[in-house]
């Protein structure tokens, strides 16, 4: 009886042990999308003003060369 009472609680630490590594491995993952994202945003906010400033610069020189 002793036997099966020490098997049951290590049964129930592992099943505990095992939900809190995968409570940690989702948020880990959670974590790293929202940088993935956030990086991505940037990118393409900064390209986006890298194109809207070479088309200024573009217009610009048309109007001074007069095109």
């Amino acid at each position: 009886m002793l036997l099966l009472r020490h098997l049951d609680r290590w049964a129930r630490a592992s099943q505990q042990a095992a939900r809190r590594n995968a409570m940690v491995a989702a948020t880990e993952a959670v974590r790293r999308r929202a940088e993935r994202e956030e990086a991505a945003a940037y990118v393409a906010a900064a390209t986006a003003r890298r194109t809207a400033s070479t088309v200024d610069e573009v217009v610009v020189h048309q109007v001074a060369v007069g095109r």
